[in-house]
């Protein structure tokens, strides 16, 4: 978020939604596969593969995750919301 609102100030377009976030972990999905394939070809322990794998999987949960956490966390945030009439 910090990204779009600079992106924002220094006049480029943003997507506010968590659609660039989305994509942002796609890519890095696809980082860590070359990178694994790379690993693989050039170690023959199971180490460095493994731990890619496992921050691999933390990538891919922490979108998912956050996801979840947006439903709690909107309460924190009514504060900054207008109020409304009652």
């Amino acid at each position: 978020f910090f990204a779009q609102y600079f992106m924002q100030k220094s006049g480029e377009e943003v997507v506010w939604g968590l659609e660039g976030l989305e994509h942002i972990c796609q890519k890095v999905e696809k980082l860590n596969r070359d990178m694994a394939a790379r690993i693989r070809s050039a170690v023959t322990g199971d180490a460095a593969l493994n731990a890619l794998v496992k921050l691999d999987f933390f990538g891919k949960n922490v979108f998912f995750e956050l996801e979840d956490q947006f439903i709690n966390l909107e309460p924190l945030f009514r504060s900054y919301f207008a109020e409304e009439d009652t």
